[in-house]
C-alpha cells in the first residue's frame, strides 16, 4: 500500500508527456501518450483572485489553486478548470472467518428452599474508609518507529497540437499521478488520469516584439549582424528564449518584408498588442501601432529619446544610402542611418529621425 502525501507538485513537460483518450475535460487511461509537449508555465495560488490576467503572456499556464483543490488552465484567454475522471471504486476485501463457539457450561443442582425466618433490625451505616495511598507511575513505554514518508502528487502539463481526436483545436494535457519513484518527475507509468483543456478555436499566434536595452553604432555587421544581436537578446531572458527573433532593419534588397515570417499578431513582452496583423503595420489609413513598442527584453520601459536603427521607410521599404550606415558596415560619423522612436506609436516608430553612425542606438526585435 502507498501512503501518498497531500502536498501538490506542479511539474512541466519539457520533453514528451503523457494524455488520454477522453474528450476535452474527460479523464483517461495512463496508457495513451501525448500529442507533443513543450516547456509550459506552472505555478500554484492561494485563490482564484490571486490568478494573473489570462493573456498572451500567461496562455498555456496551469495553476493550482489552493483553497478549491482545483487546477485551472490559462487556454484561449479563459481560466478553466481541469476536470478529472472519478477514480474506480478498489475491490471489497474478503470476508473474515468465523469464530469457533465456546464449550456450553454444566447445569447446576437446584437447592432446597429454605423457611421464611422474621426481618432482623437494619444495623447503623460504618464510618467510611480511608482513600488508599496513589500507586507508583508505571515506565515509559519505547518510542514507535518513523512512518515511511509520504508520496507526491504530480501534474505533467503538455501541448495538443490542432487535429488531434481529442482537441480538434489544439489545446492542454493535463496528467495527473503519483511520483512513485520519488524522483520528481510524473513518468507514463504513474500517470492515473489525463485531462483535457481544449482551444474553443484555432488561436492566433502572439508573436513578441522588443526593443534591445542595449545599444550599438551603425557598424552592426550588415543586417546578418543586427538579427544576430536581437537572437543574442533573446536567448539571455527565460520567457523568450528557444524562439527565433530577428531585427526590424533594412538595407537595399533586403527587408523585414523579405525576411520575416508574417502570420499572427504581434504583441509586447507584457502581451500588450502592437498590431493585430502583418499589413497593420504599413497600412496608409492608420500609420500607427496599436500601442508603442516601449519594453525591452526584460519588460522594462525604455527611456524617453530611445531610438532603434532600421531604415525602413512606412511603406516597408528600405531607405537605402545615404541612410542605412553603409550597409549597416560602417560606425563612423561620416555616415547617417535612420531610426524609429521606441516611445512612439504614430508612423515615427519606425520612420523617425537619422543619426550619424558613430551614435549608439537600439534594435527592434521581432519573433519570428
Amino acid at each position: 500500500m502507498r501512503t501518498i502525501s497531500t502536498r501538490v507538485v506542479l511539474w512541466v513537460a519539457a520533453s514528451a508527456a503523457m494524455a488520454g483518450t477522453a474528450a476535452c475535460g474527460g479523464g483517461a487511461s495512463s496508457s495513451d501518450k501525448a500529442s507533443s509537449a513543450t516547456s509550459l508555465g506552472a505555478l500554484s495560488v492561494g485563490t482564484r483572485g490571486d490568478l494573473p490576467a489570462c493573456n498572451a503572456s500567461t496562455e498555456a499556464t496551469v495553476a493550482y489553486v489552493v483553497d478549491e483543490k482545483k487546477i485551472v488552465a490559462c487556454v484561449s484567454g479563459t481560466w478553466t478548470a481541469v476536470v478529472f475522471a472519478g477514480g474506480s471504486q478498489g475491490a471489497p476485501g474478503a470476508a473474515g472467518a468465523p469464530g469457533a463457539p465456546g464449550p456450553s457450561g454444566a447445569d447446576g443442582a437446584q437447592g432446597a428452599a429454605g423457611a421464611h425466618g422474621p426481618a432482623g433490625a437494619t444495623g447503623d451505616t460504618g464510618a467510611t474508609g480511608d482513600t488508599g495511598a496513589t500507586g507508583a507511575t508505571g515506565e515509559k513505554g519505547d518510542t514507535g518507529a518513523a512512518g515511511s514518508p509520504g508520496l507526491s502528487s504530480l501534474v505533467a502539463v503538455s501541448t495538443v497540437a490542432p487535429d488531434d481526436p481529442h482537441c480538434p483545436f489544439g489545446g492542454l494535457a493535463i496528467a495527473v499521478g503519483v511520483d512513485d519513484d520519488g524522483n520528481g518527475i510524473l513518468a507514463l507509468g504513474e500517470v492515473d488520469q489525463t485531462a483535457y483543456v481544449c482551444n474553443s478555436s484555432i488561436p492566433v499566434r502572439a508573436r513578441k516584439v522588443f526593443v534591445t536595452a542595449q545599444s550599438w553604432s551603425g557598424a552592426l555587421g550588415g543586417v546578418a549582424g543586427a538579427d544576430q544581436k536581437c537572437q543574442d537578446a533573446a536567448s539571455a531572458v527565460t520567457s523568450l528564449s528557444g524562439k527565433t527573433f530577428k531585427a526590424w532593419i533594412s538595407e537595399v534588397g533586403s527587408t523585414p518584408s523579405d525576411r520575416f515570417t508574417k502570420d499572427g499578431k504581434f504583441v509586447r513582452v507584457d502581451g500588450v498588442q502592437l498590431a493585430s496583423t502583418w499589413d497593420r503595420f504599413f497600412d496608409g489609413y492608420y500609420i500607427s501601432l496599436d500601442a508603442p513598442i516601449a519594453l525591452d527584453q526584460n519588460g522594462i520601459k525604455v527611456g524617453a529619446g530611445v531610438a532603434a536603427w532600421n531604415s525602413t521607410a512606412s511603406d516597408g521599404t528600405a531607405w537605402g544610402s545615404p541612410y542605412d550606415c553603409g550597409g549597416w558596415t560602417d560606425g563612423t560619423a561620416a555616415l547617417r542611418g535612420l531610426t524609429g522612436t521606441a516611445l512612439a506609436s504614430s508612423s515615427l516608430w519606425s520612420e523617425g529621425l537619422d543619426y550619424t553612425c558613430d551614435t549608439l542606438q537600439h534594435l527592434y526585435c521581432f519573433e519570428q
